[in-house]
């Protein structure tokens, strides 16, 4: 899930690269950095099943699923406004 956003994330980089839109280029990436490592994070605590509370889990869940979604819809718009 979190290889996915960061995989489409470079793709809408990639895209941008030669805009002049800085901000919004950097952010597609860190959005894309940031859920590939919240994932990551979300793997390592489901190793360790007895040793965290269900809400840590719960929350660092949460966390992985909301930078995927938002790195998705920014890559996204990025690759919709490049072909206008």
């Amino acid at each position: 899930m979190g290889a996915i956003a960061l995989i489409i994330a470079i793709i809408a980089f990639a895209i941008l690269w030669s805009s002049d839109h800085e901000l919004f280029k950097w952010m597609v990436l860190g959005a894309g950095i940031v859920a590939a490592y919240l994932r990551a994070v979300v793997s390592s605590i489901a190793r360790r099943s007895g040793q965290i509370g269900p809400d840590v889990k719960t929350f660092w869940m949460h966390a992985a699923n909301i930078s995927f979604w938002i790195s998705i819809i920014l890559s996204i718009v990025v690759i919709v406004s490049a072909f206008k």
